[in-house]
């Protein structure tokens, strides 16, 4: 283990941060997606959460091509998250963790090579995502306009590089534990940063997290970030009763 990497301004140096707890089964998948990436130079930081699961074995597997590992007790995934950006390198940071992966080995490659003549100004680079659902089907999603922020997550982390130098300033809050990401990327739009979206497929990423899982109270979370007011409250009231109402008609149809 050791960072010695190192980019300029025509190649900037990306560091990649995998959180995992106890995901041996996915891991390396995680793992390969990133290092098989054609774009040079790439940064990669696991944080290990102390799992007791085959987890360090693959992690002393992959040790020689890891740039930097830890495993060690947290107080969650975005508590771990904060200590890949204190430990980041980079220019930029990307979140890929346990079980997530890009969507293709040319990712890196198209945003950071192909198109960074275009994107020296961006703070925050967001691209388009893959879904997997059970079964084998996926669909892919486009990046909303940052611009809509207001109305909820437009994007995610997985698909999102963030500026390192900004993230060091603006690590994630613990106040609000299912939309720590969504809080900040709020902040940071109405603090001004410059988001750039690019037509590339970033990540794929399984369906049933905790967007999914429990949706009500994310956007109950979202909610609360964005504030209160009469068109806001009449918007998210209106978002949780549609909830409510898919919820029903899914118990009804099983």
């Amino acid at each position: 283990m050791g960072k010695t990497k190192a980019g300029d301004a025509s190649k900037p140096l990306i560091s990649v941060v995998t959180v995992v707890y106890n995901g041996g089964r996915s891991l390396e998948a995680t793992l390969l997606s990133i290092l098989n990436q054609t774009y040079n130079p790439v940064e990669l930081l696991v944080i290990d959460g102390g799992s007791t699961d085959d987890t360090l074995e693959i992690l002393r597997r992959y040790d020689s091509r890891i740039d930097y590992w830890v495993s060690e007790p947290d107080q969650g995934i975005y508590d771990a998250m904060n200590k890949g950006i204190n430990l980041a390198s980079g220019q930029f940071i990307n979140f890929m963790n346990c079980g997530d992966r890009f969507f293709s080995d040319e990712v890196l490659s198209d945003i950071f090579q192909n198109r960074w003549s275009k994107l020296l100004a961006a703070e925050v680079i967001v691209g388009n995502w893959e879904v997997r659902y059970p079964g084998g089907h996926s669909r892919l999603i486009k990046a909303g306009a940052a611009e809509n922020l207001s109305k909820g997550s437009q994007f995610c982390h997985q698909a999102v590089f963030i500026s390192k130098g900004y993230h060091m300033d603006h690590l994630y809050s613990d106040t609000h534990r299912l939309a720590a990401d969504f809080e900040f990327f709020f902040k940071a739009y109405e603090a001004g940063l410059n988001f750039e979206q690019v037509d590339t497929v970033v990540s794929s990423i399984d369906a049933g997290g905790v967007s999914d899982t429990r949706r009500i109270e994310v956007i109950r979370s979202w909610w609360e970030i964005v504030g209160r007011g009469f068109w806001n409250d009449l918007y998210f009231a209106g978002r949780i009763s549609r909830e409510l109402i898919v919820g029903i008609v899914k118990k009804a149809l099983k």
